[in-house]
């Protein structure tokens, strides 16, 4: 009986073996682990073309979403912080949240943004090949701005299309509107790139300067410090330019009529800087 039983297993396992060899030889597909499945999935999406943007309005919304996903998870970096201070530098602690279940999270809100940011700056190459010029593209070509006048040009309009993302960015300086320290918390600059960075919200910056952004004082300008206490909002006229509208702002229009030139605008006498700020509302 002992012996039956042995000659039983060999047999089953021998055709086991013969069946997966045959199947193999047959082209059948080896099984794959769930891990596997991900990793190929993942691999196929990266070789996958980005589409070019279909208008200035497709670019902001995608890089909306990447912003958001940066201020969200500024925002959860900082309570952590907060909350791993000593108990007098704390203040008012309003979360439920304790520091394990940050420190879970925080991993998650990191692979969210990179994802975002990578997509977003594959998709901005590949229109900058493909599309046509994009209306914030143009802007800082016009006033030679760099990246970080670019960002804020960019977060400034995203506050005026979502009230969500203005209260995510409120949030990472603990504020309401935008101001100075909301674009430094952003780019998550060091004390000493804030302060060679404040020249960028100087009268003569050339977001100012050009009429791009307004700064609005809630008393009078006193001292360095009052710095921070400025809102910073985008100017209509910008804002509609970035949206891929050119149209003559409707605040011109109630009190604006058509004219027949009687000189050329080289033929007033102007100063040049004066010129130039007239060109940038028209």
């Amino acid at each position: 009986m002992a012996k039956r039983r042995e000659d039983s297993k060999a047999g089953s396992s021998k055709s086991q073996s013969s069946a997966t060899k045959d199947d193999t030889a047959g082209g059948a597909v080896p099984r794959q682990t769930p891990s596997t499945g991900r990793a190929e999935r993942a691999q196929s999406k990266a070789k996958e073309k980005p589409l070019p943007f279909a208008s200035n309005l497709d670019y902001l919304e995608c890089a909306m979403a990447w912003m958001e996903a940066r201020a969200r998870r500024l925002h959860l970096q900082h309570e952590l912080e907060k909350l791993l201070s000593p108990p007098e530098q704390r203040g008012y602690w309003p979360s439920d949240e304790n520091a394990d279940q940050m420190r879970r999270r925080l991993p998650k809100l990191r692979k969210q943004e990179r994802d975002l940011q990578r997509s977003y700056d594959r998709r901005l190459a590949h229109h900058r090949k493909q599309g046509f010029q994009l209306a914030i593209d143009a802007l800082c070509n016009e006033f030679e701005l760099d990246e970080f006048e670019r960002g804020v040009l960019l977060v400034s309009a995203g506050f005026c299309l979502s009230r969500r993302l203005a209260s995510v960015f409120g949030s990472i300086d603990e504020g309401h509107e935008s101001t100075p320290e909301t674009f430094f918390n952003f780019n998550e600059l060091s004390l000493s790139e804030r302060i060679n960075a404040r020249h960028y919200f100087s009268p003569r910056s050339r977001l100012l300067a050009n009429d791009l952004m307004k700064m609005e004082f809630p008393h009078r300008y006193l001292d360095a410090s009052d710095l921070f206490s400025v809102s910073l909002r985008i100017t209509r006229r910008t804002f509609n330019f970035l949206l891929g509208d050119e149209a003559l702002d409707d605040e011109f229009q109630e009190f604006s009529s058509i004219e027949k030139p009687r000189a050329s605008f080289e033929q007033v006498v102007l100063d040049k800087g004066d010129k130039e700020r007239i060109l940038s509302v028209v």
